[in-house]
């Protein structure tokens, strides 16, 4: 389900005419073109849409390389904080 979800917002963020195909294994810079803005645009939907804060995990968060990567991540941010 967080990669599903995952997968929607790096499509709204990655600006292209044609969607790429987001897997799990996607790295960020080399398959899905992102920028530095575009990381700061995914993770502030990240924390919009799985209602977390993300600045105290911004070092680990900047580490991960693929989506999912980030979806471990939220899993276990999301699971951590109940």
């Amino acid at each position: 389900m967080i990669m599903e979800r995952l997968a929607q917002i790096v499509n709204r963020v990655v600006s292209s005419p044609r969607p790429p195909e987001v897997r799990e294994g996607s790295r960020f810079v080399e398959d899905l073109a992102f920028s530095s803005v575009n990381a700061i645009m995914l993770i502030a939907l990240i924390e919009q849409e799985f209602d977390i804060d993300l600045v105290e995990h911004m070092t680990q968060l900047m580490q991960i390389q693929t989506v999912g990567g980030v979806a471990d991540f939220i899993s276990s941010v999301t699971t951590g904080a109940k």
